[in-house]
């Protein structure tokens, strides 16, 4: 706040000391100018020449309608110049004649840009065509084999009957 302050006084300063300046150069060059003699006839004062008409300024050029049509997306954000310009499938806008940028933004795919040159005077449609997305190849089941069956335990040896030279042998010894 207290620079504004400050600026609004030089401001203030810096006019006055400029209308001071203007005040003093008239009335030097009042000073300056012989005043007429009495009675005397003044000459009418000169008539300043026409001024030329001024030279004739271009006009902007007009601004051109522009329509944009997408197939292939429902949805897509539509960008011309770096401008969101509308969603879906149409959009019109209106445009200086000349080169401009298009882009296609699809929710599910690549971005598509096209640059287009616009013409006044004839009609600026610009058919973009949204691929559909390619398939999502999925990776092949896991190959499921069956759990092997457990084996079935052996069966216990069979021992043969004892014969007489196993009494004979101790117990506990091979």
């Amino acid at each position: 706040m207290r620079w504004v302050r400050i600026l609004g006084a030089l401001v203030l300063v810096g006019g006055a000391a400029f209308g001071g300046w203007q005040l003093i150069e008239h009335l030097r060059t009042a000073e300056d100018t012989p005043a007429p003699a009495p009675g005397a006839l003044s000459a009418p004062p000169p008539v300043a020449a026409p001024q030329p008409p001024p030279a004739p300024v271009e006009a902007a050029p007009a601004l051109v309608q522009l329509e944009i049509n997408v197939t292939g997306s429902k949805d897509a954000v539509i960008v011309v110049d770096g401008d969101e310009r509308g969603r879906g499938t149409a959009v019109k806008v209106d445009v200086k004649p000349g080169k401009h940028a298009i882009e296609v933004q699809p929710p599910k795919a690549a971005p598509i840009s096209r640059d287009v040159e616009v013409v006044a005077g004839q009609e600026n449609v610009v058919e973009i065509d949204v691929p559909a997305p390619r398939p999502a190849i999925k990776p092949p089941p896991p190959v499921v084999r069956p759990p092997l069956r457990p084996k079935p335990p052996l069966p216990p040896p069979i021992k043969k009957p004892p014969d007489e030279n196993d009494l004979l042998k101790p117990k506990g010894h091979s």
